[in-house]
Order: structure tokens, then C-alpha cells, then sequence
């Protein structure tokens, strides 16, 4: 930024987008934390329809 001689408005976007990027798996952790913790939601369906030996 020194070189084109922009100020610290100019690299704000940059910064935002930074912390937004690194925020992300954070951020989806926070939102579907519940939806992770149901019972149940971590087995995958059976597709042949025999119940398991």
C-alpha cells in the first residue's frame, strides 16, 4: 500500500475480507453446532434394507 500511497481506507476491504475468510469455519461451527449434536444425524442411511448383523 506504501507504494501506491493508499491510506489505510484503501486496504480496510482487504483486512475485512481476511478476517471474514479466516472467520469461516468458526462461523459455520457457531451456526450448525445444534444441528451436529442431534442424535442421530450421525449415521449415514443404509441403502441395501437389511438392518445391520
Amino acid at each position: 500500500m506504501e507504494q501506491h500511497h493508499a491510506g489505510l481506507g484503501a486496504a480496510l476491504p482487504f483486512i475485512g475480507a481476511t478476517v471474514l475468510i479466516a472467520g469461516l469455519p468458526l462461523l459455520v461451527y457457531l451456526l450448525f453446532r445444534k444441528r451436529a449434536e442431534r442424535p442421530g444425524m450421525g449415521e449415514l442411511p443404509r441403502l441395501g434394507g437389511q438392518p445391520p448383523a
